[in-house]
């Protein structure tokens, strides 16, 4: 019978009649009587039950919004509890009913609006019953409509509504025959959802992650305690923290087998996103859990984690030459570093829990004793405890990051390093009293802090930045102070000598009477702090193992212009601020003082006091910047790198002054995956001595392009440092004038009241105005000037038997380029053209006007006259400067130029031939010299770019 109603029924909604005789409680009554008379369920009537389970949920889905009396009818039949008694045969956990069921349960639960109809739902215990049944969970479609059930039953979980899935079981006795209590509480829900924690299929793990997250966020006092005290939530935690070091030690496996190609690459991408997904879903859990849970779980991951990660930086002083040889060997080994510092930067990136990273980086950059003492989490996995402060066994981070950068082969390893120092310097979840004490708090805040503590006269402890005072200090009987006398000399003073502890002596010389005595003491006090003072310990104290200087090793070659940046960033935030900019012998006084360092613009565009040995090497590195764009000023693309200037100071600006150092998994493989040597190429500046002129267009443009990168980057970290700020026209840091060129048009030939008409092709020309070049006629040369101008008759060929007279015409013309820029045209290069007479559109007066046919940039022009025929001339000619410009901002914008094996746009830039026929050698011999001066005097006024360079 059902059968034919249900032939019925279909044939009824494909002609849309009778559709609404079926939403009726008559209707749902006859389903309710399907189920009744199929209680056992077999191969026979397994279609049956499937198409009636099906069609309640419609109809319960539609009584929601138009009928209550749905939901009546379906309570007073416990319609669930034939659900339940079909699941508790063996034959219905698998297979199309159990997924019936399921779907079925999941569209009811998360379509039902009303409050009572999902208060009935999870009442009378059928749901946590149907949750406990022991499924197929072999069958991928049964596990997946499963689990599609369970994530809908968390959306709506709430104070109300989760206490339906709380079971009141009895306690068992002990041994004894005795218990501790009656009743205990279990939650069915969670322990059966967190079984799934470890599924092989991602988007398992991720509902897991989803339900859990939608428990933990329930604000109800049952449900903290369970997951508090309950041993189901304490081992979940426990799981958590394991897992999350298997993902760690899972990546230092799969990374060397990628690079060494026995496993698909792509095997990395999901294991670095796996990493990163473990990583957020620990930050929620905290974020939403964070007292009791979140403490646990800090302190899991800690004990977990910190042995896998920090490993490569650990350092035995018992073990003698050999084993200190083979601790650095294993500290500098290749794939143990890299994941390490991958995974350090992605902590301090993704997993913002405070006393995790304040243990992490107080391992790292403290001395075991103020380690201990400023990050109590340390404490919980120290060997000795927290009253023992031995150091036969800790972190020795600086000499590490040192060798590594000083290493050619370690690119990698060298941008991680960068990348993970500028997270910990941005990170707003370290402490600042932590990071006082490593030494790399930002010099503003730290300014800022003993500011507010002298103007409170609150004696601070200088080396570590926090409110408590020795013994010695408190014993130590002071001199009385006159009225009005300042506590320290200046903040700015104090900042400098905690960060160069070097300067100290001399200081003491600086002042006299009682200012002097104040700054003396002050020394004294830093000398005084020995290996807390400074990071790693004593020796850390030493110049050359200063924080600045091991990252000034990124600066010097090779040349990296993102790495540049990153330094440039850290340097600013590290480097104590400058006195006074103006008069920098002369004291500040204490009103500019104090506003340079509570005034926000104020204290941003105040410079930086750079160290005599930073100098040093920012100066030489400057010079080879420098002596590297001059060579390419010198080349075919010396007319567009002012404007190729111009338009990276823009970019680089953004880079320098605000670092965005997020990658995502995808890219991070890519990086990580990428060849060593070419990585370490790109981006520096080209030192090969052979001329990149030579080169094919779109190499010299390459190099340019890097040498240009390098030069902006380098300029604006010195002009940053030094004054606190960056213009945003870089005409002012070169001293242009309006002459010859500016940085937003290129190169001229002649000053700009002396230009030409610029041209384009098509246009046309007066030859007559452009003083005749032949065997009998020298042409013109410019007042003051040494080259030649004119034009001079000629025959040239485009095709093949299409021979024509024009007249090859340089005259210092711009040509016009096909972008715009408020409404006009853009200049373009100064050009070489050639003018068809024939084509023009007639003359005017005694004008002899001659049509554009051809024209190419002077600056790449490359004259050579034939061997066999003296009266020809082969030009090679370069593309637009538009060209240039689009490849330039390929080059830039795209990071799989140049890397085989990533999928990415190749930069397309084709050199040109002309050949021409004079009417004999000497015209010949004039036409290429006329190009030859030309271009001379090009590439000079281009090298005049950086006479009057003020960095």
């Amino acid at each position: 019978m059902f059968q034919s109603r249900k032939k019925k029924s279909f044939w009824s909604q494909l002609f849309d009649t009778e559709r609404e005789d079926r939403f009726t409680i008559k209707e749902l009554g006859f389903l309710h009587d399907v189920l009744d008379s199929n209680a056992k369920v077999h191969e026979g009537n397994k279609d049956t039950v499937v198409e009636a389970l099906r069609s309640i949920a419609e109809l319960m889905i539609w009584g929601d919004q138009h009928d209550p009396s749905f939901f009546d009818f379906f309570a007073e039949h416990q319609t669930l509890s034939y659900f339940r008694r079909i699941l508790s045969q063996g034959y219905c956990r698998s297979g199309e009913v159990a997924v019936q069921i399921l779907q079925t349960l999941s569209i009811l639960t998360q379509n039902i609006q009303s409050e009572q109809a999902i208060y009935f739902l999870f009442s009378n215990n059928h749901v946590n019953r149907i949750i406990m049944q022991d499924f197929n969970f072999k069958d991928d479609e049964v596990l997946g409509y499963y689990i599609s059930f369970l994530k809908t039953i968390s959306l709506k979980l709430n104070a109300g509504t989760v206490q339906f899935f709380f079971l009141k079981r009895k306690k068992e006795r002990n041994a004894e025959g005795n218990s501790s209590g009656d009743f205990h509480m279990e939650f069915p829900f969670y322990s059966r959802i967190i079984q799934f924690f470890r599924h092989e299929e991602s988007m398992v793990r991720a509902a897991v992650r989803t339900c859990t997250l939608n428990i933990y966020s329930v604000k109800d006092a049952g449900v903290r305690d369970f997951l508090q005290n309950s041993r189901e939530a304490n081992a979940y935690i426990a799981n958590l923290g394991k897992y999350v070091v298997e993902q760690c030690q899972a990546l230092s496996v799969i990374l060397p087998a990628t690079k060494q190609g026995t496993i698909d690459p792509k095997r990395l991408d999901v294991a670095l996103e796996e990493l990163d997904d473990i990583f957020y879903y620990c930050y929620d859990i905290y974020s939403l859990f964070e007292d009791g849970v979140g403490e646990q779980l800090m302190c899991v991951v800690w004990k977990d984690l910190h042995r896998v990660v920090l490993e490569p930086f650990r350092t035995q002083s018992d073990g003698g030459d050999a084993n200190a040889s083979q601790e650095e060997d294993n500290a500098l080994d290749s794939c143990r570093l890299t994941v390490s510092l991958l995974i350090l930067e992605r902590l301090f990136h993704i997993l913002h829990i405070p006393g995790l990273l304040d243990a992490v980086f107080a391992s790292l950059f403290l001395p075991k004793a103020k380690a201990l003492k400023l990050a109590p989490l340390v404490c919980t996995t120290s060997e000795e405890g927290c009253g023992q402060t031995g150091k036969d066994d800790w972190y020795s981070t600086w000499p590490v990051f040192r060798r590594c950068i000083a290493e050619e082969g370690t690119h990698i390893e060298s941008t991680l390093i960068a990348r993970f120092l500028t997270k910990c310097i941005k990170s707003k979840h370290l402490n600042e009293d932590v990071m006082d004490a490593a030494g790399l708090l930002p010099s503003k805040v730290k300014t800022s802090r003993m500011l507010f503590n002298e103007l409170t006269s609150i004696d601070s402890d200088v080396g570590s930045g926090t409110t408590e005072s020795t013994e010695a200090e408190s014993d130590k009987e002071r001199t009385p102070r006159k009225k009005g006398h300042r506590r320290l000399n200046s903040s700015e003073e104090l900042a400098h000598l905690q960060l160069f502890p070097q300067d100290a002596e001399s200081s003491r010389t600086d002042e006299a009477g009682e200012e002097d005595s104040d700054v003396t003491a002050l020394a004294e006090r830093l000398e005084g702090l020995g290996e807390e003072g400074r990071p790693g310990g004593a020796e850390a104290g030493k110049q050359d193992d200063a924080p600045y200087l091991i990252l000034a090793g990124l600066i010097s070659e090779p040349f990296r212009v993102d790495l540049v940046n990153l330094v440039g960033w850290m340097l600013f935030q590290w480097l104590p601020m400058e006195r006074s900019l103006e008069n920098k012998g002369d004291k500040m006084p204490d009103d500019k003082d104090r506003e340079a360092v509570l005034s926000p613009r104020a204290g941003a565009l105040c410079g930086r006091s750079i160290p005599e040995v930073l100098s040093l090497v920012l100066d030489e590195q400057m010079k080879r910047c420098v002596s590297q764009l001059r060579v390419h000023l010198q080349q075919s693309w010396c007319d567009g790198l002012p404007l190729l200037i111009s338009r990276a100071w823009q970019q680089n600006k953004r880079h320098l002054m605000s670092p965005h150092v997020s990658m995502n998994a995808v890219e991070t493989a890519a990086f990580l995956l990428h060849d060593q040597s070419n990585a370490g190429n790109k981006g520096r500046v080209q030192t090969s001595s052979h001329s990149p002129g030579m080169n094919t267009a779109v190499s010299a443009a390459k190099q340019g392009n890097e040498a240009v990168n390098a030069f902006v980057a380098m300029a604006q970290l010195k002009l940053w440092i030094q004054t606190g700020d960056l213009p945003n026209d870089p005409s002012v840091v070169f001293g242009i004038e309006k002459g010859l060129f500016s940085l937003d048009e290129p190169v001229g030939l002649v000053p700009h009241d002396r230009r030409p008409l610029p041209i384009s092709d098509g246009s046309e020309v007066d030859i007559s105005s452009m003083n005749l070049v032949g065997p009998n006629k020298g042409g013109e040369k410019e007042e003051g000037s040494s080259f030649v101008t004119g034009a001079l008759p000629c025959r040239v060929a485009f095709t093949r038997g299409a021979e024509r007279k024009v007249f090859f015409c340089s005259d210092g013309r711009h040509a016009l380029s096909s972008r715009q820029k408020n409404g006009q045209r853009e200049l373009g290069s100064v050009c070489i053209f050639l003018a068809d007479v024939n084509e023009s559109s007639g003359t005017s007066g005694s004008g002899r006007f001659a049509k554009i046919v051809a024209m190419a940039p002077l600056a790449g022009a490359e004259p050579a006259i034939d061997p066999t025929h003296p009266a020809w001339l082969h030009l090679r000619v370069r593309p637009p400067l538009s060209a240039f410009m689009a490849v330039c901002s390929m080059m830039n914008a795209s990071q799989s130029f140049g890397q085989q094996g990533i999928k990415g746009k190749k930069p397309k830039l084709n050199d040109g031939r002309w050949t021409l026929a004079f009417e004999d050698a000497e015209s010949a011999k004039k036409a290429a010299e006329m190009v030859h001066s030309q271009r001379k005097r090009l590439r000079g006024n281009s090298e005049q770019l950086l006479e009057d360079f003020i960095v």
